[in-house]
């Protein structure tokens, strides 16, 4: 959910996305599942960004917690920190190769 912590651009796509959901005129409206990632024994408690009604949810919502830390596997050597792993990277490459990386003429790579 959209709050106050996060960057402009992930509280601008959470607002869209229930905007979107908000106009939608299909018999069956789709649900929202909102997260917060966090570290152990941190409380985190949502009700709605200020000035944005949209985003107000009810005090009755669940809140369910998930530990991706949890290690199992082989050895206990895995864990869904792969999915935080994953996200990092994915946002390493959306500025594209680092400058060292990158081919520039009459300059030998490295």
């Amino acid at each position: 959910m959209p709050h106050e912590g996060q960057h402009a651009h992930h509280k601008t796509a959470s607002l869209s996305a229930l905007r979107a959901i908000q106009r939608y005129k299909g018999s069956k409206k789709p649900i929202v599942l909102g997260g917060q990632s966090q570290n152990k024994g941190d409380t985190f408690r949502f009700t709605e960004l200020a000035g944005y009604p949209e985003s107000r949810i009810s005090n009755m919502a669940p809140v369910f917690e998930f530990d991706r830390s949890y290690s199992f596997g082989e050895d206990n050597k895995h864990s869904y920190m792969i999915v935080a792993d994953w996200v990092k990277s994915s946002h390493k490459t959306q500025i594209g190769p680092p400058k060292r990386w990158r081919y520039e003429p009459g300059h030998a790579p490295g």
